[in-house]
C-alpha cells in the first residue's frame, strides 16, 4: 500500500521531471534556432554535445526513477510495462489511477504502447517479457555500436521527443520498420507491429529516400509508378 512518504516522492519526481523537460527543451530549441531544426549532434561543439546529453540523461534517470516506483505502490505493478507508453506512465497518469485498485477500471483510457490498442494494460506475461528484455541488455551491453551508427542515435535521442507518440505519428512509423528488419526483435516485443518486409525491401526503401531531394521528385516518382500501373492495366485489357 502507498504511504504519505511514496506521494510525497511521486510528487518531488513530477516537479523535478517538468524542470528537466523544461531545460532540455529550452536547451535544445536554442540549438535548432543556431544550427538549424534538423541539426545534428556532430555539428556541436564539445561542451554544447555534453551538454546536450547531460540534460537529455537527467531526463532519463528520473523516468527510470518515477517508473520504478510505479511499479512499487501500484495494485497493477509490472502490468503497467507492457500496456502503456513510458512517457505517458511519467507524464500523464496521475496519482489516483496510480494508486487505484486493480479491479477497479481507471479514470482515463491509457494509450496503447506502439501497437496495443488504446485502453490495454497488458496483464499477461509481463514478468516474463522484463525478464527477456533485460537478459536482451545484458547480452548487448559489452557490443558497442560503429561509429555512424552510434551517432544515429544521438540524433534519433535529440530529435524523436519532439513528436507524439501515437499510432499514426513519425517515431512509431520508424519503430514499426526497425520492427520488421532482421534483428528488430526487441523493438516487436515491445509492442511495435511489423510490417513484412526483408532486406531488398528494406534497401529498396533507403534507396528511394536518398534519391530523393525535394517535392519534384515526389510528385515525379508518383506519377511515374502511377503511368507504369496504368498501362500495364490498358496492356491487359488489350490482351483481354
Amino acid at each position: 500500500m502507498a504511504t504519505k512518504a511514496d506521494k510525497k516522492r511521486w510528487d518531488d519526481l513530477h516537479v523535478a521531471l517538468e524542470q528537466a523537460d523544461a531545460a532540455f527543451d529550452g536547451f535544445d530549441s536554442a540549438m535548432r534556432i543556431k544550427y538549424g531544426s534538423s541539426y545534428q549532434s556532430s555539428w556541436l561543439s564539445a561542451g554544447q554535445e555534453k551538454k546536450l546529453s547531460a540534460l537529455r540523461e537527467r531526463k532519463y534517470k528520473l523516468d527510470d526513477k518515477i517508473i520504478a516506483l510505479l511499479v512499487k505502490i501500484s495494485p497493477r505493478g509490472e502490468r503497467w510495462m507492457t500496456g502503456a507508453p513510458t512517457w505517458w506512465l511519467t507524464r500523464k497518469l496521475t496519482w489516483e489511477d496510480a494508486t487505484r485498485p486493480a479491479d477497479e477500471p481507471l479514470s482515463v483510457v491509457v494509450p496503447g504502447s506502439y501497437g496495443n490498442r488504446d485502453g490495454t494494460v497488458t496483464e499477461r506475461h509481463a514478468p516474463a517479457r522484463i525478464r527477456s528484455t533485460r537478459a536482451t541488455e545484458n547480452m548487448m551491453a559489452n557490443r558497442k555500436p560503429r561509429k555512424a551508427i552510434q551517432d544515429l542515435i544521438e540524433e534519433l535521442q535529440s530529435w524523436l521527443p519532439n513528436y507524439n507518440h501515437g499510432p499514426d505519428d513519425y517515431p512509431t512509423l520508424l519503430w514499426r520498420i526497425l520492427a520488421s528488419a532482421p534483428g528488430g526483435d526487441r523493438a516487436e516485443d515491445m509492442g511495435y507491429e511489423s510490417f513484412n518486409l526483408g532486406w531488398q525491401e528494406i534497401s529498396q526503401l533507403g534507396e528511394v529516400l536518398e534519391a530523393i531531394q525535394d517535392k519534384r521528385d515526389i510528385e515525379d516518382l508518383i506519377n511515374g509508378l502511377i503511368d507504369d500501373e496504368e498501362d500495364e492495366s490498358e496492356d491487359d485489357e488489350e490482351d483481354d
